[in-house]
């Protein structure tokens, strides 16, 4: 149960990883809203809201990550422990 357990959280990580590496380059590309003096328009990611969200769900995928791999050590740590 701890094995399905850990593949879930980290297939979880892998596939939120992914999904914010496309949004926060997305996020770099993407330029919005010129301004009102002629000048370039503004990058997405320049906008505090859109760091805000960005940077939360960022977090989550690393620490997804980090317990996946400390859910994988438990888990060959018991095997390992129960076989001998």
């Amino acid at each position: 149960m701890v094995y399905v357990r850990q593949t879930i959280v980290s297939d979880a990580s892998k596939a939120l990883s992914r999904d914010m590496c496309i949004a926060v380059r997305y996020s770099c590309v993407c330029r919005q809203f010129g301004s009102q003096d002629g000048s370039s328009e503004t990058q997405v990611i320049d906008y505090k809201t859109q760091q805000s969200r960005l940077f939360l769900l960022l977090d989550s995928a690393y620490a997804f990550r980090f317990v996946g791999q400390w859910l994988k050590w438990l888990y060959n740590d018991v095997i390992e422990t129960t076989s001998q």
